[in-house]
């Protein structure tokens, strides 16, 4: 284990190298993981011999099967399955077929022809060896979230943190009944605003960390490709986002992003914030309208996002 690296609540198997300055928070590492410098890991579980290069981050709930390789300064979308193996997709939905690895030599079920493989570079890296494997369905998907390994506070935490605190306690606020003790599992996500939440988090870090444009749509694209979503998904909430900005942050930003947003409330009625507000959205714009633009591939895309836009702003 390398200087100035901090492990909270993980445990770690036999022979891992871990590099320096890494964070691992509430993960998983079996034997002969390899991490390298800088890398953060939330939790997560890493099978044996993955391999994490520099400065990679692996978001909450993710799942890394063996001898997987998360490519240099690349980051893992939340929630997202990796595998050596390539999925098939039949025609059912059971989740047997589902989860079926395809037809590798019987002698040797680890050795891989790499050069007939086509790496999901989204999902690890330029530099990276893996392929996902993801869900056929919705209901599939939710249910992979809410009994995935991250904690339920993780989960939760992008939703509403006006009804969960930080622990993942109910605050005492709520005027609920005495008898109403429901479980974690009896609570409901809902998968649109989740992804919604983690479209602006990648969004944000984007603009935070000044992304090259070019790697800002690899970062999307993966999130797009991870939790199978449409083009339109995420140009409507990249797109409300951008708007937001010019806003307050709302409660359940994280707070390393609270400083992107406006410091003061819109007043409708005073000229010379409607012009600055104006005049903040369409610098926003132009700088960040060439991305936009990529996930907007045909006009039904386009009147989506107008629908969106009519909808944002009829909202309280």
């Amino acid at each position: 284990i390398g200087d100035n690296t901090r492990i909270v609540a993980s445990f770690v198997g036999k022979n891992c190298k871990i590099g320096k300055n890494v964070e691992l928070s509430g993960c998983h590492l079996l034997a002969g993981v390899s991490i390298a410098d800088g890398v953060k890991i939330y939790s997560s579980m890493l099978s044996d011999n993955v391999c994490v290069e520099e400065n990679a981050t692996v978001l909450e709930g993710c799942l890394v099967g063996s001898n997987v390789v998360i490519g240099q300064g690349h980051t893992v979308p939340a929630f997202s399955r990796i595998s050596m193996m390539k999925q098939v997709h039949e025609d059912s939905d059971s989740d047997e077929e589902l989860e079926t690895p395809s037809n590798v030599d019987d002698e040797d079920s680890s050795t891989i022809n790499e050069e007939e493989v086509s790496w999901d570079v989204a999902l690890v890296g330029k530099t990276g060896r893996g392929l996902a494997w993801s869900t056929k369905n919705s209901e599939s998907r939710k249910e992979w979230r809410r009994y995935s390994i991250a904690p339920a506070f993780a989960q939760l935490e992008a939703i509403s943190n006006d009804i969960f605190d930080a622990k993942g306690n109910a605050n005492s606020d709520d005027d609920e009944s005495e008898d109403s003790n429901d479980s974690d599992e009896d609570l409901e996500l809902d998968p649109e605003e989740v992804f919604h939440s983690e479209v602006r988090e990648t969004f944000l870090r984007c603009v935070k960390e000044r992304f090259d444009q070019t790697n800002a749509l690899i970062e999307l694209n993966a999130l797009k490709i991870a939790e199978d979503r449409t083009f339109a998904d995420c140009a409507r909430f990249i797109f409300t986002t951008i708007v937001g900005l010019c806003f307050p942050a709302p409660k359940t930003v994280s707070k390393e992003y609270k400083d992107l947003y406006a410091s003061e409330s819109l007043d409708v009625s005073d000229k010379t914030l409607r012009a600055t507000f104006l005049k903040h959205l369409r610098s926003l714009l132009q700088e960040w309208g060439n991305l936009l633009q990529r996930f907007l591939k045909n006009e039904d895309d386009q009147v989506e996002l107008l629908l969106t836009f009519e909808e944002y702003c009829s909202d309280d």
